[in-house]
């Protein structure tokens, strides 16, 4: 799923809202963050919003590109808000200012043209910006609200997310948890190695009891 994941980041890598992201979970820190996470198999898709507590909740849907980006568009992506300008990028803010003296007869002509558009093969980053418009004048046209089901995401998971990926988290958070050494499994957490350590070498001198 990699070149999905590749294409999903790219494609979202200018959001002010959502930040896609990896941890390795066998460098250091990020093997404490993903133990401390229930991350146990790779790789594993988490989400992070500020109503899910600072566990977050494990992806469970398709992994194509298709499947990914439309989760984070219903689920994760918090709009611009032309009124308040809330969550609005530089590019954003730039079109708004552009449109807003045009009127109701331009605002129309271009949400319909944007609209066929978004039906037509174009890269991510081109979609991206098509739909991102199309918001912008559905709002001002009276036909929508911006979706702001998100505000924050609670401060403890952004400053740990930080510290792995070197990146500011404004709204949400998808992880993918991924294994980067050779070996087949990835390595038990210390609790459990000390545990499997103890018991071989428990069987060991039960074996050397019996000889």
């Amino acid at each position: 799923m990699k070149p999905a994941w590749d294409q999903l980041a790219e494609a979202w890598k200018d959001s002010t809202s959502v930040l896609i992201g990896d941890v390795d979970c066998t460098a250091t820190g990020g093997d404490a963050l993903c133990s401390e996470n229930g991350v146990s198999g790779y790789p594993t898709i988490k989400y992070y919003l500020p109503d899910l507590g600072r566990s977050g909740y494990d992806y469970s849907g398709g992994r194509s590109f298709e499947d990914l980006n439309s989760f984070v568009e219903d689920e994760l992506f918090r709009e611009c808000d032309v009124k308040t300008k809330e969550a609005c990028s530089e590019k954003e803010l730039a079109y708004i200012k552009k449109m807003a003296d045009q009127g109701q007869e331009k605002w129309s002509a271009e949400a319909k043209r944007l609209q066929g558009l978004t039906s037509k093969p174009s890269s991510p980053d081109q979609h991206a910006w098509v739909t991102k418009r199309h918001a912008v004048l559905e709002q001002l046209l009276g036909r929508r609200k911006p979706r702001a089901k998100r505000m924050k995401l609670w401060k403890k998971i952004a400053i740990a997310v930080a510290a792995i990926i070197g990146v500011v988290v404004l709204n949400a958070v998808l992880l993918r948890s991924k294994y980067t050494r050779k070996a087949s499994k990835p390595k038990a957490p210390k609790a459990e190695r000390a545990e499997a350590e103890a018991e071989a070498k428990k069987q060991e001198k039960e074996d050397a009891d019996k000889q």
